[in-house]
């Protein structure tokens, strides 16, 4: 087959298509319920040739990969294991409740995907931003161009350490 961009490319693509597919069902199932069942009726085997490329490529990429030692390639893949009987079952059942939980899903292992972790919307800090809060409390490395984290540990708890003896005297 191709190489390994060229499969994320075609993976990335097949997913974007099927949630928007997805989510306008929906959004239709919802709204409109004739609607929805035309769209159904029209486009089943494309969802079924969809459902099948994404995991074909998904595993492929995996196994490009040497297989999956990350966690939040672990979690993922079985979200949306769980996410696709849902996802068949809601709409074919015309069932809100599981058809929303199966985009809720789908839309949470997108991101996992995309971010790489497991928790997409908790904010790390950058290193960065790290030294220049220590900069901040530390005037002994305002004109520091760039330690190492350890380095500027020392500096800091060695600057807290003579703040202290000198408060007690």
């Amino acid at each position: 087959m191709g190489d390994y961009t060229t499969i994320v490319w075609i993976h990335k693509n097949i997913i974007h298509f099927f949630l928007l597919s997805y989510i306008i069902k929906t959004i239709l199932l919802f709204v409109n319920r004739a609607a929805f069942d035309r769209l159904r009726a029209k486009t089943k085997a494309v969802e079924m040739v969809l459902g099948t490329l994404i995991l074909v490529s998904g595993f492929y990429l995996i196994f490009m990969r040497d297989g999956f030692h990350e966690t939040w390639l672990i979690v993922k893949i079985v979200i949306v294991f769980a996410a696709l009987p849902l996802a068949i079952i809601g709409l074919k059942r015309a069932n809100n409740i599981l058809a929303v939980a199966a985009l809720i899903l789908f839309l949470y292992a997108y991101v996992v995907g995309k971010k790489k972790t497991l928790a997409p919307y908790v904010h790390k800090p950058s290193i960065s931003s790290v030294y220049t809060a220590q900069q901040s409390h530390c005037p002994d490395l305002k004109n520091a161009v760039m330690l190492d984290k350890n380095s500027c540990n020392k500096i800091h708890d060695s600057f807290h350490n003579k703040s202290k003896s000198f408060s007690t005297q």
